[in-house]
């Protein structure tokens, strides 16, 4: 299975960064072949599984254009199958991971896991517990 990982940021965050690497990690060591993609997406048709990972502060508003911009540029994702994963810091974390989940569904996009984190290692566990087959 094709799976992207993806950094989903309005601005360049290390962290987020370190947190798209350690589930790319996670899914190469369960054998599934990954990439990481990082603010310019292009070609995201190509893949079976989407996992987006974005930072609170990004959500912090209602428009997201730069995020709408890259994912209506990413190709078709209409049925695609994917994950967020929202590092969560500050208040109404809910609110924005709901923010980001309903950004990803206006694209098509069929969640099927959305999590809060706070750091790589739950990232890891996160990927470990993904939903990559139906059923």
């Amino acid at each position: 299975m094709r799976i992207a990982v993806v950094a989903l940021s309005e601005r360049k965050n290390e962290q987020l960064i370190r947190i798209t690497h350690a589930v790319a990690r996670e899914f190469k060591a369960i054998g599934q072949e990954c990439d990481v993609v990082i603010p310019t997406i292009t070609g995201l048709s190509g893949y079976d599984y989407l996992v987006f990972c974005s930072d609170s502060a990004s959500m912090a508003t209602a428009k997201n254009d730069k995020i709408s911009h890259i994912l209506a540029n990413a190709g078709t994702l209409v049925g695609k199958r994917s994950m967020v994963i929202l590092l969560a810091r500050g208040f109404l974390k809910y609110k924005k991971l709901s923010r980001v989940m309903s950004l990803l569904e206006r694209e098509g996009l069929v969640l099927t896991m959305a999590e809060l984190i706070t750091n790589e290692a739950e990232a890891a566990n996160l990927a470990r517990s993904a939903p990559l087959v139906r059923g």
